[in-house]
């Protein structure tokens, strides 16, 4: 039997996960010391995008949250879902003009449409649709190029 009493440990825990993720920050994507958020855009990658590129430099493969300078920026990311038991993934490239207080991130989604092509025979054909969506106005950008 251990020592130290089980409320202890779970509030050890709980400890730790806070001070781990609670101050997390952004993967900075600019040279050049720390910056106040007000002054910086944000691409938020969550699930399920991931980030293979931003303005061609790699970015580590576990970040998925990444401050970056306001302005004009390349960013090449890769999207994969499930659709019933078939995987989808797609790479995509974006033009953004990022604005400093700004978050964006990635939405997808599947576009289905049923053709019938003979009397017995329903088919349907799924698409991955991707849009790059600037949170803080709801504006959806355009310039995604997906393969």
């Amino acid at each position: 039997m251990s020592a130290i009493p089980e409320w202890w440990r779970v509030g050890l825990a709980i400890g730790w996960v806070v001070g781990a993720f609670g101050c997390a920050r952004p993967y900075p994507v600019y040279d050049g010391p720390t910056r106040p958020d007000s002054e910086l855009a944000f691409f938020d990658a969550a699930e399920p995008c991931k980030v293979l590129k931003i303005d061609g430099r790699e970015v580590p493969h576990l970040e998925n949250w990444f401050a970056l300078e306001p302005g004009k920026h390349w960013v090449m990311f890769r999207v994969r879902r499930q659709f019933r038991n078939e995987q989808a993934s797609t790479n995509c490239l974006a033009y953004l003009d990022m604005q400093a207080g700004h978050t964006y991130t990635v939405q997808s989604r599947f576009d289905k449409k049923f053709s019938e092509h003979r009397e017995s025979d329903i088919f349907f054909q799924v698409t991955l649709m991707v849009d790059l969506l600037n949170t803080t106005t709801g504006e959806i950008i355009e310039d995604v190029v997906c393969e």
